[in-house]
């Protein structure tokens, strides 16, 4: 497909297919137009714009755009829009959008209440386009209104006034201008975009579509246009990369659909701080910028392994230092950060002297009482000290924490006082202590162990996933609701009373 506007008409053309609608006519407010300044007209890209346009052509006033995040729907409506010379009325929905969010919003000034119309009505009023963004996000009772709009051609609105397509007699009649367009934008639904099933509460109400990531040829030429002095071969690679990642999250392989906009992101990130192709330091970088959200993530190593697939040598390593030591799949116990904090700080840890000298490494003794204990070497799970098995210290055997205390770490230098002989003891010890672990667990030996580590490595990115989902399933149980009749906050519609009542308004 190809738009372009042609002799007052924006036409979408794919070979001999043509399909036009006017461009309209400059309104009172030509700075509501949007501006699409890095518009690239890919494949992808048209199609989306060129669909619009065929539901304009059909006569479809209101339209649902279904996607991912990322995949470019704002920029496919907003190019639209663009190429039809159409005022647009923006707005975001979000978990606490209300009905007067959407409609008219009660305001009370000098005494007197008044309601400023929302972005909708406005849209509805002076024949623009109301774009809604993120409405899977806004609760059921806020969005079924639309569906009353659009379907019943007719919208209450708080103050009184009736929205109508088929205005009758009545001052509080509002007509609804012909060139009125509803446009909707939302995610799907459920894990990992939290929103709500809007096409399944209004959609039979709306011209729905969809748009899908682009294919490899079209995300290919968005990154020449992003990037254009990175090499041909590392933006075909890139392309590919993330299309592999997309294929492993419809597999249920990866939780976290990769998008155009993660893709465009690590692009921008080359052109305009990456170096030489071949320093796989460089690419890591920018990588890092897009896998931070999963620094610590089952799913971090898995998507690592999916650039190094693809040519980017090096990555995975270097991301490790981007990000840090990513806990392994199978650890008995999770990297702890040492954070140095400043003397007396309350709770906190910061750095320590050992007050003994060095001996020879041993486990220590357990205390039942879980009290501190920094920089001894007497205290099995203590920080700081000499000897023992604990955290930060010098000469133990290996790590151990008693889950309460804050650490405390001691320099490099009483570090290096270690001798190598008592080194060798502390990796004999911790041996030992590792098979007494494996015998504790059924009797399992190191090979088994291995063969476990293996396994539990390879279904790690599904654990993931699956922990990420119920999480996010109990998050939407403990949804937030309205607190009605406060002292503060948002002006509640329900409880307004007609001029000369005792109450004009109260508080949610």
């Amino acid at each position: 497909w190809t738009v372009t506007v042609d002799r007052g008409a924006v036409a979408a053309i794919c070979g001999t297919r043509r399909v036009d609608v006017p461009v309209r006519a400059p309104g009172a407010a030509p700075e509501l137009v949007p501006v699409v300044a890095e518009y690239v007209a890919t494949p992808a890209a048209e199609s989306a714009v060129a669909k619009l346009v065929s539901l304009e052509a059909a006569g479809e006033a209101a339209v649902l755009v279904l996607g991912n995040q990322g995949v470019g729907k704002n920029v496919a409506v907003d190019r639209f829009l663009e190429l039809c010379g159409a005022e647009r009325e923006y707005a975001q929905l979000h978990r606490d959008s209300t009905v007067a969010s959407l409609t008219a919003t009660p305001t009370l000034e000098g005494g007197v209440l008044r309601h400023v119309d929302a972005p909708l009505v406005r849209a509805a009023i002076h024949g623009r386009v109301c774009v809604l963004d993120e409405a899977d996000k806004a609760p059921t009772e806020v969005t079924v209104l639309l569906k009353a709009l659009v379907a019943d051609g007719a919208l209450g609105l708080p103050d009184g006034r009736v929205l109508s397509r088929s205005p009758t007699e009545g001052s509080r009649v509002v007509p609804v201008h012909p060139d009125f367009r509803l446009v909707v934008l939302a995610n799907r639904p459920g894990f990992p975009f939290h929103g709500n099933a809007l096409f399944r509460d209004c959609g039979d109400a709306f011209a729905a579509m969809v748009v899908d990531n682009p294919d490899v040829a079209s995300e290919e030429a968005l990154l020449e246009a992003l990037a254009p002095s990175r090499p041909a071969d590392e933006r075909r690679r890139l392309a590919c990369a993330f299309a592999e990642l997309r294929a492993r999250h419809d597999a249920g392989a990866l939780s976290y659909p990769f998008s155009m906009r993660e893709c465009a992101a690590v692009a921008r990130h080359l052109e305009r701080y990456g170096g030489d192709e071949r320093d796989p330091g460089a690419f890591a970088e920018a990588l890092a910028n897009v896998l931070a959200h999963d620094a610590f993530s089952a799913q971090r190593s898995a998507v690592a392994d999916v650039f190094e697939a693809h040519g980017f040598e090096g990555a995975k390593d270097r991301l490790a230092e981007a990000l840090g030591s990513m806990p392994g799949a199978a650890a008995l116990a999770r990297d702890l950060k040492i954070e140095y904090l400043f003397s007396g700080a309350k709770g906190g840890g910061g750095a320590s002297t050992p007050r003994t000298g060095l001996d020879a490494p041993k486990f220590g003794k357990v205390d039942p009482t879980q009290a501190p204990h920094v920089g001894g070497n007497t205290w099995a799970g203590g920080s700081g000290g000499s000897d023992t098995a604990g955290l930060g210290g010098r000469g133990g055997p290996y790590r151990l924490w008693d889950g309460k205390n804050v650490p405390h770490q001691v320099s490099e230098e009483a570090k290096a006082e270690v001798s190598e002989a008592a080194r060798a003891e502390g990796r004999r010890q911790a041996k030992l202590a590792h098979s007494k672990r494996l015998k504790e667990i059924e009797g399992m030996t190191e090979t088994e162990w291995e063969s476990y580590k293996s396994m539990l490595e390879r279904i790690a990115p599904h654990v993931d996933a699956l922990r990420a989902a119920l999480d996010a399933a109990r998050d939407k149980r403990r949804e937030r609701t309205w607190l009605r009749r406060r002292a503060d906050g948002e002006l509640d519609d329900d409880r307004s009373a007609a001029p000369g009542g005792r109450r004009v308004e109260g508080r949610v």
